[in-house]
């Protein structure tokens, strides 16, 4: 099995397990998104195995968390990520000048 076979495991995966949508993007990517019911959205943007990106937003559309890097750990990440009504779950909105932020 390569690399991408698992990635592509790993996403039909979290995608499976519900709540993930499809969303139209362009060509070249993979796009799909989860709302949850406080109006919160997580993302989750495939261009390639080794390349992806993860974003929550709060329900007024601003970044609170945001993950890039290889499609496995990516999802990782999002596994691990706590719903929005978590008390542990990101809140505090990644700001404007944030390095993260240009992800």
């Amino acid at each position: 099995m390569t690399d991408d076979d698992a990635a592509l495991r790993e996403l039909q995966a979290l995608i499976g397990a519900g709540g993930w949508r499809p969303f139209p993007g362009p060509p070249n990517a993979l796009i799909f998104l989860h709302p949850w019911p406080d109006g919160s959205v997580d993302t989750l943007a495939v261009q390639a195995a080794s390349e992806s990106l993860a974003e929550r937003t709060n329900a007024t559309g601003q970044p609170v968390w945001r993950h890039a890097d290889e499609l496995t750990e990516v999802i990782a990440q999002l596994r691990a990520l706590p719903a929005p009504d978590s008390p542990d779950a990101p809140r505090e909105v990644i700001p404007g000048d944030s390095a993260d932020r240009n992800l």
